[in-house]
């Protein structure tokens, strides 16, 4: 979570043994044919909060009362009832460490790719790579795979397919930096698409399609169709161009028409867009998570992303998707970060 300031690769190990658990019944009970077709690899992300958490704890105007148990307990109090959770992915950013730590997930994906063709399974492996990120791995895969207008460099050797960020915060940095540099600011991503995830009581996730363009600020994300009642989806568009014709009246689309007006729109701003989808989805929250305070919520959304069925269900329909156009090719490589997971 935004507030992981130890790193705890135990921790990250755990978190993608999980993920891999649900991708792995996923497949086995609705996608046999794709059994032992789909790799999951670890990732870690170097760890990259806590210099900010602890300059920000710095920052309280309350002083620590003299009975306070211990300093270790004094920290944490401040974490989790201070620290501003919205400002932690711009300081990040902001760090002069941060393109060194971009530098090392990028060198890190790079050797875990180099080290699955080099085993049995994946051995003249040619398939599709999608990469899951948590809220930290979001934050330094967002800059790994901005395009540099200025530079022909491709940090990857290999095209990314899907991205699935999981309760990011990227939201707000995008919008910080659409604020530095105006309407000019126009990021597109080395991949094909792009989801943000996230659970809508979650305090440290953000929207992006609002960034990309401002009329879907109208639109509310795309709700995940519940496992337990769909679980090979319930057929709903997720597609950008069915999006802007199913609500050309709700978006106020600039040209006349409807079906002509969302085409005409989505020939003008896709180029804006990141990939032919929806970008922005939301999670069913569990009961329980809803009335929990606050201050508590950001490990406890961490790890039920995790651990989520709808979320397993979608990531699982999007990877066949990838697969089955790939096919016969030896399979997909899914890299996690932070955790970064890689779906193969």
């Amino acid at each position: 979570s935004l507030y992981d300031h130890l790193g705890e690769l135990s921790c990250k190990i755990a978190d993608v043994t999980t993920f891999k658990r649900l991708l792995g019944s996923m497949f086995q009970s609705h996608y046999p044919m794709l059994k032992n077709r789909v790799h999951v690899e670890l990732v870690p992300c170097p760890v990259i909060v806590s210099d900010v958490l602890a300059d920000l704890t710095k920052l309280n105007i309350c002083i620590p009362s003299l009975a306070c148990a211990d300093n270790a307990s004094w920290e944490t109090q401040l974490i989790h009832n201070f620290v501003p959770i919205g400002s932690i992915p711009i300081l990040i950013s902001a760090s002069p460490k941060f393109a060194q730590h971009v530098e090392t997930l990028k060198q890190a994906l790079k050797e875990a790719h180099k080290a699955f063709l080099l085993t049995p399974q994946g051995h003249g492996f040619n398939g599709p790579v999608h990469l899951v990120a948590d809220a930290l791995g979001s934050v330094l895969l967002l800059d790994l795979l901005l395009i540099d207008e200025e530079s022909e460099e491709v940090n990857l050797p290999y095209q990314v397919n899907d991205v699935f960020m999981l309760g990011s915060p990227t939201g707000i940095l995008l919008e910080y930096r659409k604020q530095l540099h105006g309407e000019a600011f126009r990021p597109r991503l080395r991949c094909e698409q792009y989801y943000n995830l996230f659970h809508q009581t979650d305090p440290g996730a953000f929207r992006i399609e609002p960034v990309l363009i401002d009329s879907f600020h109208k639109l509310p994300p795309f709700r995940l169709p519940l496992f337990e009642r769909y679980p090979l989806g319930d057929a709903q568009p997720i597609g950008l161009l069915e999006t802007l014709i199913h609500n050309d009246e709700a978006l106020k689309l600039e040209t006349s028409g409807c079906d002509s007006g969302a085409i005409s729109f989505y020939s003008q701003e896709r180029a804006k867009w990141w990939g032919p989808k929806r970008v922005d989805y939301s999670v069913n929250c569990p009961e329980g998570i809803k009335r929990i305070l606050g201050c508590a919520l950001p490990p406890i959304m961490h790890a039920s992303y995790w651990e989520s069925k709808d979320i397993g269900a979608f990531i699982s329909r999007q990877v066949s998707l990838q697969i089955f156009r790939s096919m016969p090719s030896a399979g997909t490589l899914s890299l996690s970060s932070s955790t970064l997971p890689t779906v193969n």
